[in-house]
């Protein structure tokens, strides 16, 4: 059975400073529902719920950014984020399945400090994180005590324009994680990042090339913030307050290219994608895939076709990906339905 696609829109009172997404994505081969909506306001107020159905399991996440607050000390930033987990194929609602992430962030100039609480059926601690950003490097790392023990993860950047370099990672779960990017807006540009799992035996990586870059300065940071996880994202909750991010074709004003791969003890995995993105509102990606599996030496070969464009005089937006196994025969399909109106 193919899922249907489902939007979900909200209407709000009349203002220019607010903008609202909602959207959802299905996927054949799970039979998998997700779905997103986001409200944002210029002075920094910040909406988001997300609920993941599938035929097993139904789960809900829910974020929230107060507007910004000028004191003395800085602006001053409230942030929490709720999970929901999935008991016996429903959605507990009981404050036993609850797992959220609470803090105050402090900007101040160029860096932000960050002070909060994290707590889960099995963790109650609270965590000190802050970030730096300056002309030749950033710096973005947590702390935090779950009633146990200590832990920490972050990530350091250097930047030599048009350079930029970033290695970070988490030691208790022995992961590292590197990236480097040529960032040259409107120009031949490059983003690629690695991460190696040294308690799984797994290492993965990708690699975008665009001949007219839209990557920038801030679009690297926050592929480091994302990949090391700072923001105490994914400790105990997920990564409801990132949002979804933009389709890889979006990293190029015209023609670009992506190599993502995978390796672990059993498999290796790699899959490139070609894109053309002629306007604003249209892209097609084509690409092809292999995995193969060490144990029984079997190569699975595939083709992925992706198409993407602005529905004309409306606020929708579509995207459509086809994976074909070339030796069965058999498709996965996923939808994307979502759409943007600003008040």
């Amino acid at each position: 059975m193919t899922p249907t696609l489902l939007l979900l829109a909200i209407q709000t009172a009349d203002a220019e400073d607010k903008t609202l997404f909602a959207g959802t994505v299905a996927t054949e081969e799970t039979q998998t529902l997700d779905t997103l909506i986001e409200y944002k306001q210029k002075d920094g107020l910040h909406l988001l719920t997300e609920g993941v159905l599938t035929p097993e399991a139904q789960s809900l996440s829910l974020g929230v950014q107060s507007p910004c607050v000028k004191t003395l000390l800085g602006n001053i930033q409230a942030n929490g984020a709720l999970d929901l987990s999935p008991d016996a194929g429903a959605l507990d609602l009981s404050p036993d399945a609850w797992a959220y992430t609470a803090y105050a962030q402090d900007y101040i100039g160029d860096g932000s400090i960050r002070l909060g609480i994290i707590q889960d059926t099995d963790t109650l601690g609270a965590f000190l994180g802050g970030a730096y950003k300056h002309k030749f490097f950033s710096l973005d790392a947590d702390l935090w005590h779950d009633g146990e023990d200590i832990n920490g993860h972050g990530y350091a950047a250097l930047v030599l324009d048009p350079l930029f370099f970033s290695l970070g990672g988490d030691p208790r779960q022995q992961k590292i994680n590197g990236s480097l990017a040529l960032v040259q807006p409107h120009a031949f540009g490059l983003y690629g990042d690695i991460a190696i799992d040294f308690e799984n035996e797994a290492q993965s990586g990708k690699l975008f090339i665009a001949d007219r870059s839209t990557i920038t300065r801030e679009t690297v940071d926050f592929f480091a913030h994302l990949t090391n996880g700072t923001e105490m994202r994914g400790v105990i909750s997920g990564y409801i307050l990132d949002s979804w991010g933009p389709f890889d074709a979006f990293r190029t004003e015209r023609f670009g290219g992506a190599v993502r791969w995978s390796n672990t003890p059993d498999v290796f995995q790699v899959k490139t994608m070609m894109y053309a993105h002629p306007t604003d509102t249209f892209f097609v990606g084509l690409g092809a895939r292999d995995v193969y599996t060490r144990s029984i030496g079997d190569h699975s070969l595939g083709v992925d076709l992706e198409v993407y464009t602005a529905i004309p005089k409306t606020p929708l937006e579509t995207w459509v990906n086809i994976d074909i196994d070339l030796e069965t025969r058999q498709s996965n399909l996923q939808l994307y339905l979502g759409g943007n109106w600003k008040f």
